[in-house]
């Protein structure tokens, strides 16, 4: 309850939903094609990838370098990311940095023909 008491939150919430939607907005703009839709809201958000192997490779790399994402949808094509609600901004930051560098070695690798 005493997260809840102020609204303070519930406002920084918004904030870094805003902040995790333009991150992956950004990455679908620069992989169009490879990420075919951005899926979200509030701190649960998602990259659709138009294979299941890009999401496969994307949650590989970013185990890799150290965050943990997972895979869902029907042919688990999608990385979904799920920060606590109480996470800093710089710590937020820093992931949504190793899941670009994530998304890049992913969609790099399997365009290259590597297994992953």
């Amino acid at each position: 309850m005493d997260f809840w008491r102020d609204g303070t939150l519930e406002k920084q919430t918004l904030s870094k939903g805003e902040a995790v939607e333009q991150s992956l907005r950004r990455l679908a703009a620069e992989y169009e094609g490879a990420i075919t839709e951005v899926r979200g809201r509030g701190m649960g958000w998602g990259l659709a990838f138009g294979e299941p192997e890009l999401a496969q490779s994307v949650r590989a790399q970013a185990f890799e370098l150290g965050l943990v994402v997972e895979t869902c949808g029907r042919q688990n094509d999608v990385v979904k990311l799920l920060p606590p609600l109480t996470i800093g901004e710089q710590d937020l930051a820093s992931g949504l940095g190793m899941l670009a560098d994530a998304v890049r070695s992913g969609v790099g690798a399997l365009r290259l023909g590597s297994n992953i």
